[in-house]
């Protein structure tokens, strides 16, 4: 071998002695880590709010009160304006009369013929009860006050359920209305006596 050869053998020989050496007590880098973390749970879910309860979209129907009616014959010469006059002491119903008797002619009357004339001539065809509150009692009865149509045996009818008894409400305010009780006008106080019990 010659002295260059063996130099540069021996030049190998002391690299690779070198890297041994700095391999093994050279500390390795610490091998990275990977760490899982776990997911966040999700929040939990709020409770929905309560569906509101259905309300009931049909409003109460109040009560009716339901029409009455008296039973006229028809007699020679009568209008409608002289029913309304002899029932009511007025000529100011005579459509309430005609419309009671849809099916009559009362330009062509005949005697004899029986047709409607209402007990009170604002409720043909009935009416919801009033939702006012009712008026205030008295020791002597009732205070009411007469609207305009109001008649004496339409109140006897309503309060009494008589018509008939009309006389009661005369007797009771009789410095008003006359003893006939034909000076009843609207914005009238008037006291609605109590029923008479046994009375006819």
């Amino acid at each position: 071998m010659t002295q260059g050869s063996f130099r540069l053998a021996l030049a190998v020989a002391a690299l690779a002695a070198l890297w041994v050496v700095v391999y093994w007590w050279t500390p390795a880098a610490p091998r990275p880590t990977i760490a899982f973390q776990p997911s966040p749970a999700p929040p939990a879910a709020e409770p929905a709010p309560p569906e509101p309860s259905p309300r009931a979209t049909s409003p109460t129907r109040p009560a009716v009160q339901p029409p009455s009616f008296y039973q006229h014959t028809v007699a020679r010469d009568d209008t409608a304006q002289s029913i309304s006059k002899r029932y009511y002491g007025t000529t100011a119903h005579w459509q309430a009369v005609m419309r009671a008797n849809p099916k009559t002619d009362f330009q062509n009357l005949r005697a004899g013929l029986t047709i409607r004339v209402p007990v009170d001539p604002k409720n043909i065809q009935g009416r919801p009860e009033p939702a006012d509150p009712e008026p205030p009692a008295t020791s002597a009865g009732v205070e009411y006050v007469v609207e305009r149509g109001d008649t004496l045996s339409g109140l006897a009818f309503r309060f009494y359920g008589r018509a008939s008894v009309y006389k009661w409400i005369i007797e009771a305010n009789e410095e008003q209305l006359g003893a006939d009780g034909s000076r009843l006008r609207a914005g009238m106080k008037i006291i609605i006596p109590p029923a008479r019990e046994g009375a006819e």
